[in-house]
């Protein structure tokens, strides 16, 4: 589901899990951890999506 580019990511922020193997704890989790990150750090400010908040968006819509 998630690329390496991703994975490595998430790893970065924090998500240490098995990603070919996910709970539905560990799916909110990301979604809450990658939400906040993109909220902070992701938007310039004009709320344009900078490089970090294309990478959040990217893997909030990859999520079930």
């Amino acid at each position: 589901m998630f690329n390496e580019e991703e994975i490595t990511y998430m790893k970065s922020i924090g998500l240490n899990f098995d990603f070919n193997k996910l709970s539905d704890d560990e799916y909110v989790e990301i979604e809450d951890t990658v939400g906040d990150q993109l909220v902070c750090f992701g938007l310039e400010d004009d709320y344009a999506l900078n490089e970090e908040g294309i990478m959040c968006k990217t893997i909030l819509s990859k999520l079930p």
